[in-house]
């Protein structure tokens, strides 16, 4: 496991070799309820504030984030397992994210008048109040950022949850930002899923959550309780199409990067791979060799391992053939090797669950229409990539697939005000852009008569 639970502690183990991290008291239901009272006690001066007086306080943290990168990335490579020179790369990056989060708000709130004859109307965008924020272990330090920052300079104030599986990584960051700002207006607590429902049932304004499925099902339907507001950015089962006229090698490199990356515990890992049969051995033959040289950390902790080699092992078992990899390592830690499977049908539970782990699941498919139907075959939708060298083959293909974000030729991430949306089962509102800020908000408008 990626902690041990002692007493009122919890212990962070280290998935590289099981050694001890630290520890984290865990939050009793007095800690729950006395953090959202004094985020609420600080709710009104905060909201009260100006939005460039709410920017400069939490840019005011940027030097502090980036003077402890180092000490961050080190905490989220001991909990997570994340190769160093990722980890480091996160931690600076969401320092260097203030700005852009600063100016997607700034947009974001900017009220807006129309008039018609003599009625003028002001929409404003204004804060909700107490967001609760649940976020998870595979991306430590940016998911919180991403979350916490609009919430903040949307005026409302925090309380911040991190994963059990890395509550120092979390803590910490979560403690650089309440240094910075006003007392109340960032708190945080730490525990397992009973913390979390603690928070999530407390009375705050919103929850904001990245995470399971089947945790993201159980907090909407505390939310619906009072009707709290809610973002939740869940799993996924990402396809990849490599359709025949395909550059193999830019889609091989492509599905060995976005199967690996992080391990695989990535919520848009690419999962499940389609490619039409007139290059699937060419394909095939050069995922294996590139996956050869690939260098990952450990799972996060055994139990994912143990999930990882469930899912592989009843493949096989059925008819599944491996191409590379599909062996736990032995020694020390939870490492998992990047693993090619091929030969795979609709009976398999890695055909149709989520894996988060170094898989790259391919099947061969005859035509571009069974490649469409089985990556349309799943309950997710957060991304999916289409790979042709037919532009509009590509945009056609790409506005069928049933997912929030689609890359023909390239990843899943946008540009410019692009929001982070998943469709269907793997998510509910979205993040990262203008409008994703607004779902910190409330819309509100004020009508008048002008004179003449």
């Amino acid at each position: 496991m990626a902690r041990e639970i002692e007493g009122d502690r919890i212990v962070s183990i280290d998935p590289h070799d099981g050694s001890r991290v630290g520890e984290t008291r865990i939050s009793t239901s007095e800690d729950v309820r006395a953090a959202v009272e004094r985020a609420r006690e600080a709710f009104g001066a905060w909201s009260e504030l100006g939005f460039e007086e709410r920017a400069e306080a939490l840019l005011s943290a940027r030097p502090a984030l980036e003077e402890a990168s180092e000490e961050l990335g080190c905490l989220a490579h001991r909990e997570m397992g994340k190769p160093m020179k990722d980890a480091l790369g996160e931690a600076r990056g969401v320092a260097r994210g203030l700005e852009r989060a600063v100016e997607l708000a700034r947009k974001a709130v900017e009220p807006a008048t129309e008039r018609e004859g003599r009625v003028e109307t002001t929409i404003r965008r204004d804060p909700l109040g107490v967001v609760a924020v649940v976020t998870p272990w595979n991306f430590p330090l940016w998911m919180p950022a991403s979350l916490i920052y609009p919430a903040l300079l949307t005026g409302n104030t925090v309380v911040h949850k991190p994963s059990e599986r890395t509550p120092l990584t979390g803590a910490r960051f979560t403690t650089i930002l309440a240094e910075a700002l006003p007392a109340g207006v960032v708190e945080q607590v730490a525990g397992e899923a009973p913390v979390g429902r603690e928070l999530v049932e407390a009375p705050v304004d919103m929850v904001a959550f990245v995470g399971s499925q089947a945790a993201g099902r159980s907090i909407m339907g505390a939310c619906s309780k009072s009707l709290k507001r809610l973002v939740l950015e869940l799993g996924g089962k990402d396809p990849m199409l490599v359709l025949a006229d395909a550059d193999v090698e830019e889609a091989a490199r492509f599905a060995v990067q976005g199967a690996f990356r992080n391990s695989g515990q990535v919520c848009c890992a690419v999962e499940r791979i389609f490619v039409e049969r007139p290059i699937a051995e060419r394909f095939l033959e050069r995922v294996v060799e590139l996956t050869r040289d690939v260098q990952i950390g450990p799972m996060v902790d055994g139990e994912q391992r143990e999930k990882v080699t469930r899912q592989v092992d009843e493949a096989v078992g059925k008819g599944a053939r491996v191409l590379a990899g599909g062996t736990p390592l032995t020694g020390p830690g939870y490492s998992y090797p990047p693993t090619v499977l091929t030969d795979l049908d609709d009976t398999m539970e890695i055909t149709s669950a989520e894996t988060f782990g170094p898989v790259a699941a391919v099947r061969v498919v005859e035509d571009e229409e069974e490649a469409l139907r089985m990556a349309n075959d799943t309950e997710y939708g957060l991304g999916a990539t289409v790979w042709t060298s037919d532009r509009e083959r590509g945009e056609r293909l790409a506005a069928r697939v049933r997912a929030g974000m689609v890359g023909i030729n390239r990843s899943i991430r946008g540009v410019g005000d692009s929001p982070w949306v998943g469709a269907r089962q793997s998510g509910f509102g979205f993040t990262g852009s203008v409008e994703g800020t607004r779902h910190f908000t409330q819309v509100r408008t004020i009508s008048r008569e002008i004179a003449d």
